[in-house]
Parts: structure tokens; sequence; C-alpha cells
């Protein structure tokens, strides 16, 4: 059973991939500190939110950028150290440096002393942030990302709205779990892997985003397509074997899938408060019992 809320870092939260943290594109008066378009350029201030504003980037990217320079900080404790030091300081600006040339932010195209300024507060902020979480990393060796701390908050902007994380998993991270009477453990299919295939007047599924998929793109035939390729489930195909689920509030009926619309049908149907596994059986025809068929669902 999954959490009812879940992490920043999440990758089935859909403020994972919230550009700008909902914020709007910089401007050039974003990159001096003066939004009111009046006064004089400002001192660069650091904040989560204005880094992934200005470089552009998604919450999900940032928690990318922030994993990939931990180690680096992570070396001979040169997160804990004074940067009084002289070689400390060395050492320090070459982590800055190794941001500048992250492929994230390598090509991006931002005044260069904004750039070089919120880099600098960014890797200060992510060291003082490690000091601070220090026990999380002691003793941990290569471990270490599985201890990061989850208490990572965001100050959303309201530029994009988005529907936040209340216990509903998103369509698109659903997984179906196809239950085999002759199996122990059912196999996991994506619902992403079972969209259908794209034509001249539908176009292909982008990537994952904020925004759920149009469940009307979930496609039968693409079911089978993945359950032929899937080792233990190969051998079924859809003369000899039928897929079926039991109606969550009557367990007793057991409802047949059978084309797109029953498939999108038992998705919405089965699809509960906090967990993001959808099971559905796949069953020889004779076995059938009790054969209903699922009744189509209006799409909008």
């Amino acid at each position: 059973m999954a959490p009812r809320l879940l992490h920043a870092d999440d990758k089935r939260n859909p403020s994972y991939y919230l550009p700008r943290a909902g914020h709007p594109a910089p401007t050039k008066e974003f990159y001096e500190g003066r939004e009111n378009g009046e006064g004089t350029a400002q001192p660069v201030s650091y904040t989560h939110e204005k880094f992934v504003r200005g470089f552009d980037l998604t919450c999900g990217e940032f928690y990318r950028l922030r994993e990939a320079m931990i180690p680096h900080l992570l070396e001979d404790g040169l997160y804990a150290k004074s940067l009084n030091e002289p070689n400390p300081k060395w050492e320090m600006w070459e982590v800055y440096e190794k941001a500048l040339q992250h492929g994230l932010l390598k090509e991006k195209k931002v005044p260069p002393y904004w750039k070089h300024k919120i880099i600098h507060r960014f890797i200060q902020d992510l060291a003082m942030w490690m000091v601070k979480k220090n026990l999380a990393f002691e003793g941990q060796g290569e471990n270490w990302r599985a201890e990061l701390p989850r208490d990572f908050n965001w100050e959303f902007g309201a530029d994009i709205m988005f529907d936040r994380f209340e216990g509903w998993y998103q369509f698109q991270h659903l997984v179906v779990m196809i239950e085999d009477v002759n199996s122990l453990v059912p196999w996991p299919v994506k619902v992403r892997d079972i969209l259908r295939q794209p034509t001249a007047s539908s176009p292909p599924i982008g990537p994952v985003s904020w925004k759920d998929i149009n469940i009307a793109y979930v496609s039968f035939d693409e079911l089978w397509v993945v359950i032929k390729k899937s080792p233990p489930l190969a051998k079924y195909n859809t003369q000899t074997h039928v897929l079926k689920y039991r109606h969550p509030e009557d367990t007793s009926v057991s409802l047949r899938i059978s084309d797109d619309a029953s498939l999108q049908g038992a998705l919405t149907t089965l699809r509960a408060k906090s967990n993001y596994h959808v099971r559905i059986s796949i069953v020889a025809q004779t076995e059938e019992v009790v054969s209903q068929e699922c009744s189509s669902i209006d799409i909008c």
C-alpha cells in the first residue's frame, strides 16, 4: 500500500515534472532582481524556486542535479569543511565547475553573472543542507541515496496549475498486475507501455509530465502485445485465454476485458486511493464461470 502523500522527489508525484516549480518563464528583470521593472540590478539571491526558474528546470531535474553534486561534496567530507581555509576553497570551486558543466546547465543561455552566482549559492546551500542532515549520510558509504532526507518543500507558482497528489495516482503511473493462476508472482505492466501506437491523425504521447494521459489512449491490443513479450505470460493468446477482473464492490462478479473501452473501464473502476496497482487476471476461456462484459465508459 502506497502512502497517501508522496514525497516531492517521488517520480509518481505530478510536481516532479513541473517546469520552473510552476513559476513563469524568466525575464531580464528576473535575472536582475527587479521584477517590478524599477530600480537597478540587485545582488543575486538564492532559493531553489529561483534556481529552477532561472535555468528553466523541472523540480525533478533539480533533484537529479542535487544527487549528481552530492558525491563530490561527500569526498573527504568537503561539505562540512570551513571555507575560511584555502584548501577547501580550492576543492569547492572544483565542485562549482562540475555543476557548471553538468548536462542540465551547460547549454542554458542565461546571463553569465547570474549563472555563476546562483550556482555558487546552490552548492553552498547544498553543503549547508548536508551538514544539517549529517546523520543521514554518516557511515552510509554508497547507500546515501536511500538515506536522503525527504522533507524538501516547494513554494509552487501559480503560472502552471496542476492537480496536487492527494492519494489518487495518475493513470500514467498505474501498474497493471497481471495475475496468472500458474504463477505465484503477478507480472507488472506499466500503463504507459500499453498506449496505442501513434498514427497520422493521432500524435504520439509525449514524455511523462505533470499532466496525466487521456485514458482513451490505453489500448487492449497493446496490452496483449506486452503480455506476449513477457516471459512468464508469452504462452498465452487471445484465442485460448481472456483477461478478467473482479469488481471491488462485489468480488463475486468477474468482469471480462475484451476491447479498449472495457480495459479503460477496468482501470477506472479498479484505481483505488493510495494504491497504484491494478490487478487483472488471465484465465483460460474454458475456466470462465461468470462472463459479464464490462460496459463502455465516456471518455472526456
